[in-house]
This record gives C-alpha cells, sequence and structure tokens, in this order.
C-alpha cells in the first residue's frame, strides 16, 4: 500500500476500502478542467485502474483551470495526463488519444466497473449515454456551467442538453471560475467514492455565488462481482 494512501486510510478507518478501490476499473472520458484534476485525484485515493481518453493537445490556454503546465503544451492530454501521475504518485494510468465515436465506444468503455462522463460537447454525451444504457455500465455524468453551476448525474436520471453551452464551434469556450472546478473535481471525486465504498449512487447539484450543494438523486448501486 502507498504510503501517501495513509491519510486517506485513517479518515476512512477501514484498509480494505482502500484495497477495495484499487480493483476498480474506472474510464475517465475527457481530460480537460475536470478530467485532468479527477484522475489525478482518484489516484490519491487509492484507485490503480483508471483509464483516461481524450483527443486533444494541451494548449496555454488550459492552464487557468486544467492540471497541465508549460511543459505539457502540444501534447495529448491524455498520455500526458498518465505521464504526470505516474510520475507524481508511481500509479499508472492507461491513456487511450481517440475521439470517442457510435463506432468504438464499445471498445472504450467495455470492461470498466465505472464510467465518468466528463466531455464537453453533446454529441459525445449523447454516445456515452446510449452505449452505457445498453450495455447495463454504470456511467456517472460530470459538467460546468458558465453561470457558476455544476452537476453529477447518474445515468438514470441524466438528460443530454438540446444544445452545447456555447452556440460557437468551440463547446465550453466560456469562462470557468478556477475554484468552482476544483470543487466539482472534488464533489465528483466522493461520489465515486460512495459509490464504491457504500454501494450508493448520489447526484449533485452546486451553485458557486450562493455556495449550495444539493443532493438531487438517491439510490443503492448494483455493482457488478
Amino acid at each position: 500500500m502507498n504510503e501517501f494512501l495513509a491519510h486517506e486510510i485513517a479518515y476512512r478507518g477501514n484498509e480494505l476500502v482502500i484495497e477495495n478501490r484499487a480493483s476498480k476499473q474506472i474510464k475517465i472520458l475527457g481530460a480537460g478542467a475536470l478530467g485532468s484534476w479527477l484522475t489525478d485525484l482518484l489516484a490519491r485515493q487509492g484507485y490503480q485502474g483508471l483509464t483516461v481518453v481524450d483527443f486533444d493537445k494541451v494548449e496555454r490556454g488550459n492552464f487557468g483551470t486544467q492540471n497541465y503546465g508549460s511543459l505539457d503544451v502540444g501534447r495529448s492530454k491524455a498520455s500526458q495526463l498518465a505521464h504526470n501521475v505516474i510520475r507524481r504518485l508511481g500509479v499508472r494510468v492507461v491513456p487511450i488519444t481517440k475521439r470517442v465515436t457510435d463506432v468504438n465506444i464499445n471498445s472504450v468503455i467495455g470492461g470498466a466497473d465505472l464510467v465518468i462522463d466528463l466531455f464537453d460537447n453533446v454529441e459525445s454525451r449523447r454516445v456515452v449515454k446510449e452505449a452505457c444504457t445498453k450495455k447495463s455500465i454504470s456511467c456517472l455524468h460530470g459538467g460546468l456551467g458558465s453561470v457558476g453551476y455544476f452537476e453529477a448525474k447518474w445515468n438514470e436520471g441524466y438528460f443530454i442538453p438540446d444544445k452545447n453551452p456555447n452556440p460557437t464551434d468551440i463547446p465550453c469556450d466560456y469562462p470557468l471560475a478556477s475554484n468552482l472546478v476544483m470543487l466539482c473535481v472534488g464533489a465528483i471525486a466522493e461520489v465515486v467514492n460512495r459509490f464504491f465504498d457504500e454501494q450508493k449512487k448520489l447526484g449533485i447539484e452546486f451553485w458557486l455565488e450562493s455556495m449550495k450543494m444539493e443532493i438531487v438523486e438517491s439510490t443503492t448501486a448494483r455493482l457488478k462481482t
């Protein structure tokens, strides 16, 4: 057991919980503002079966809200994120540097105990939602809004937006508060923990202006054995 997990084990009060996390296969779809930080955070909480999927490359404009720096510019987000995590923590992350489509989605999410959809466009979210529904794979959708809002909802209660939040050709090309990103990532990570540790599916909503978080759904999870 890695030494950096000592605090996590002490807080949870049960080393078996952390050992259970290590065996779970999690596919994180999107390595941007949410995915880049969430991958790192889950690795710090004992998850070792992490795969991150993203087609984009790191740009300087990403630094304000994403877990990258100047040395990462021009490199694949998924590959660089995997490199950064193993360099910092010694936890191996599998990178997939492809655009997710109807054709390849089944191979991307195959074998997953949990899919976390953090994509920033409607079409990709549709592909993920439909595939996870057909294959009965648990899927958590996380997203941010320019109005200072984030949500994390399970596939069963998630509705795909009618259109991208931004009318231009570049999805999510709108201002995001860095604090909102961090709060969202921490909340999603804890939702993942409750899913695996307690077999609970919690959905959440949060508004930055009012600093108010609400549980919007809660069900008992059925985990694969």
